[in-house]
């Protein structure tokens, strides 16, 4: 019994000291990426002192985005055999966070896509492009983790039957995340083209195009899901992934840096920032700020949810001792709450959508109360 009080003392802490050593390593990240963001955006304060502050913050950011994340693996890969009496808790811990955040990105995710099909004067380029992330998030939500859930029952209640439903999780995994990286890509170019062609973004920049466009993404989704299947090797399809991965992630910040740089830009000459604001859409020119924000918080919600489980898959590929099943579920479901928070987003910046959200939520209680006073008046006939 004292051992086993000492077993679950040693774990309890060390699950404690991995906890604190994730918030830092995110905490790290952010203030540091801010602090480097703030150097590349103003040219001013680029002074001998200030480059010696930036080399500093460049590799506290290392600190942060490599080192805790392997000191954070490590801590969980030396729990060791004391995970074995702890995963039945830890089983339900997974099935209760996962269901929850499943039934709100399921939910959300639906008011956005209803709110699209009820209000044509939403269905702009760019708003479609968010529709689409809509759906990859609804996809997820719906499917990923209700399958995800699933395998923890599989697990805790030794049902083969159940065991087999999860295999869908693997394909459908890996269609609706690149769908979900490739629609993040295409709005951080839509908003870069929305500043960069100025008085030519109306003309090339069309509904149908995009249509054509997310048509494309989803097909090259599907088949690059195909491809990664065929490899069938472990090593190479997180190699992929991670390449691919990586390769989109530096083409939003690059692009995202020339989109502040631009802003900038037009600040410094009104003139200019009223012609081309004129020459965009009326919704968009008051707008054009605020959406350039909001896919500031998207890719920020993407790589904070995606950072986590690409260091343990990367770590646990190059170092098989590594491998620890808390770790990569963790990562996963931190990974999978993204659906969840997205809608939030758009909700909470896109202030078009939440009216209409709103409007259509009250036009679904009050024909609900219709419903219930019609059903009442006939029962009492």
């Amino acid at each position: 019994m004292y051992n086993l009080l000492c077993v679950v003392s040693t774990f309890n802490s060390m699950w404690v000291l991995s906890s604190i050593e994730v918030g830092l390593s995110v905490l790290a990240i952010v203030l540091n990426l801010l602090t480097i963001l703030t150097f590349v955006k103003t040219p001013s304060l680029r002074t001998p002192s200030n480059i010696l502050i930036l080399s500093l913050a460049i590799t506290d950011f290392g600190v942060g985005a490599v080192v805790e994340p392997a000191y954070c693996t490590q801590l969980f890969a030396r729990l060791g055999k004391p995970l074995k009496m702890i995963n039945p808790d830890f089983y339900a811990s997974m099935v209760v966070i996962n269901a929850f955040s499943g039934v709100l990105a399921t939910v959300l995710n639906l008011l956005i896509i209803l709110t699209f099909v009820k209000t044509p004067s939403l269905r702009t380029p760019s708003n479609i492009l968010i529709l689409s992330l809509a759906i990859t998030d609804f996809g997820a939500g719906a499917l990923l983790q209700p399958v995800y859930c699933t395998a923890f029952l599989a697990v805790m209640t030794k049902n083969i039957i159940l065991k087999n439903t999860v295999e869908v999780f693997r394909p459908s995994s890996f269609i609706l995340t690149n769908a979900s990286l490739f629609t993040i890509t295409a709005i951080t170019v839509d908003r870069f083209l929305a500043l960069h062609l100025h008085l030519r973004y109306q003309e090339l920049v069309t509904t149908k195009r995009t249509v054509i466009v997310l048509i494309v993404l989803w097909t090259s989704s599907v088949l690059l899901c195909v491809f990664l299947l065929y490899l069938e090797a472990h090593f190479a399809m997180v190699i992929v992934s991670v390449v691919l991965l990586l390769s989109l992630l530096s083409i939003n910040i690059g692009l995202m840096l020339r989109i502040a740089s631009i802003i900038r830009q037009h600040a410094a000459h009104i003139q200019l920032q009223q012609q081309v604001m004129n020459a965009l859409q009326p919704g968009e020119a008051v707008n054009i700020k605020r959406s350039v924000n909001v896919m500031y918080y998207i890719l920020g919600a993407f790589f904070l949810c995606n950072f986590p489980f690409i260091c343990v898959i990367l770590m646990q590929t190059f170092n098989k001792k590594l491998h620890d099943f808390v770790t990569v579920n963790v990562a996963r479901t931190i990974l999978m709450m993204n659906s969840s928070i997205n809608p939030v987003i758009y909700f909470w910046r896109i202030h078009d959508m939440r009216k209409v959200a709103l409007q259509l939520l009250r036009s679904l209680r009050r024909k609900n109360r219709e419903y219930m006073t019609c059903e009442s008046v006939t029962e009492d006939d």
